[in-house]
């Protein structure tokens, strides 16, 4: 009895792990980039804003000192097909 009980433990500890990874799946997206100017320097404080028009959706941020900006949890045009 005591060997069936830990049989079924080991067997649902292994159901949980392979299923944690169900759940880690996102559909959402981030850009990540660098404003420079035509010399290649960078510039900070630059605003870029990502939009996606089907949706209406805005996102707008400004670059760091080293001129990179991050977008994150942008969701996907859902209007284009692969």
């Amino acid at each position: 009895m005591k060997r069936v009980l830990r049989s079924i433990a080991v067997a649902s500890l292994l159901l949980t792990i392979a299923c944690a990874g169900l759940f880690a799946q996102d559909t959402r997206g981030t850009i990540t980039g660098r404003v420079t100017d035509a010399s290649g320097a960078v510039i900070p404080g630059a605003i870029v804003v990502g939009s996606n028009n089907a949706m209406g959706t805005k996102a707008t941020i400004s670059t760091r000192g080293d001129g990179i900006y991050r977008a994150p949890l942008l969701s996907p045009d859902s209007t284009k097909s692969p």
